[in-house]
């Protein structure tokens, strides 16, 4: 099941349901620590950002316990479970049903890769609301089935209020900002649904898979069709005159070097590429998207379900692990992740004059110029560069 695509249907209340890009949280009980919960998966930029600090806080025996909850998350073609404290999920597939438990303390959680899935329900019936959708945002609900956006459950009906695809005025962070502020402030009493930021009168809705551009045009924007990442990564930014997507925080375009207008409205659409890493031996990996750097990684599950490109620099990669390291985006950032490598990833701290080990699984995001050594191999990173003149 595609999580990006999957219908999501609510139902009851009594606790909160979040959608954000690639990703479900549910809680199925109110109170300040379910907010809070809810307020941090939010602040996430992403599926694999969300399931890292899910994991480390679950892992930190010093951090305040969260209450019960339910966090389902894409990774490549697989889904991703985390379920914490006394919750159900179910999952159906074609030939079976698996009940996942998070165990009957709260401190008892568990994780697991899901494969085949044709439905999750978890909570109250979702058929209680009727099968209205929640495309992305917060909504109050006691319950939630998630199958796929051909399966109907009940008869059709509009998404529910609050939820939204296509406002494209309101950022995505300043969208995050907006749930944030009313999460914060909603009670018992509050309307169900956390209505998202309306649209700056100025902001046009835009099609997030259309680069607006026709005939050979088009061949000037390659980078809005992602190469190599399964699911595409899609963010907020803005068009410069020749309608490539460009990060909010540029006043130049990084595809053509032309002016962005200040105060363009932003859109969505998918990422442009991440980069380029140039070896030590001089050798150049353009980085289209996400990436695994290792000597031998062609059968890894990542690269097999098309969520990784593989990346084998030449030369000798003896003290490079078989599978070393991940290069993925984060919204226009880019992150470095050890994946348990031997012999350590490194970024040169220039403050310290010395090398920074990553911890294994932690993700650090890459500046302009930076180096970085896996093993004894090293490489710069240098995002998409500003044309020439």
């Amino acid at each position: 099941m595609d999580l990006f695509s999957a219908r999501l249907v609510p139902a009851g209340e009594g606790g909160w349901l979040a959608r954000l890009p690639g990703a479900v949280v549910f809680v199925p009980n109110d109170g300040e620590d379910a907010r809070e919960m809810v307020l941090a998966c939010l602040a996430c930029g992403g599926a694999m950002e969300l399931l890292g600090g899910v994991g480390s806080r679950l892992a930190d025996p010093r951090a305040a316990p969260w209450p019960p909850f339910v966090v389902i998350a894409a990774r490549g073609a697989e889904l991703v479970a985390v379920v914490h404290g006394p919750v159900e999920v179910v999952v159906e597939r074609a030939a079976d049903e698996e009940r996942l438990y998070g165990g009957d303390d709260v401190g008892s959680w568990l994780n697991k890769v899901l494969a085949h899935v044709q439905a999750l329900h978890a909570g109250h019936g979702a058929q209680a609301d009727g099968p209205v959708d929640l495309r992305e945002g917060v909504v109050r609900a006691g319950g939630f089935l998630m199958v796929p956006c051909h399966q109907a459950v009940g008869d059709p009906a509009e998404p529910r209020s609050g939820a939204r695809t296509e406002h494209a005025g309101a950022g995505g962070r300043n969208a995050a900002a907006a749930w944030t502020s009313a999460l914060r402030s909603a009670g018992p009493e509050r309307p169900t649904a956390i209505d998202p930021p309306a649209p700056a009168e100025d902001a046009t809705l835009v099609d997030p898979g259309a680069s607006g551009l026709k005939g050979a045009e088009a061949d000037d924007a390659p980078h809005l069709t992602p190469r190599h990442s399964h699911v595409p990564v899609l963010v907020w930014g803005v068009f410069c005159p020749r309608k490539h997507l460009n990060d909010p925080r540029t006043t130049r375009c990084r595809a053509c070097g032309l002016p962005i207008a200040a105060g363009a409205p932003h859109v969505e659409g998918p990422r442009p590429s991440l980069g380029r890493l140039t070896w030590d031996n001089g050798e150049v990996d353009h980085l289209p998207g996400a990436a695994l750097v290792g000597r031998d990684v062609a059968l890894d599950g990542t690269i097999l379900a098309g969520e990784l490109a593989p990346l084998v620099p030449t030369g000798r990669n003896d003290s490079m692990s078989r599978v070393h390291a991940e290069l993925r985006p984060l919204g226009w950032d880019v992150v470095v992740i050890d994946r348990g490598s031997t012999n350590g990833t490194f970024v040169w701290d220039e403050a310290s004059r010395g090398w920074q080990r990553l911890l294994p699984g932690e993700a650090h995001v890459l500046q302009a110029g930076a180096v970085l050594a896996f093993g004894e191999r090293t490489a710069t990173f240098e995002p998409t560069d500003m044309p020439a003149g």
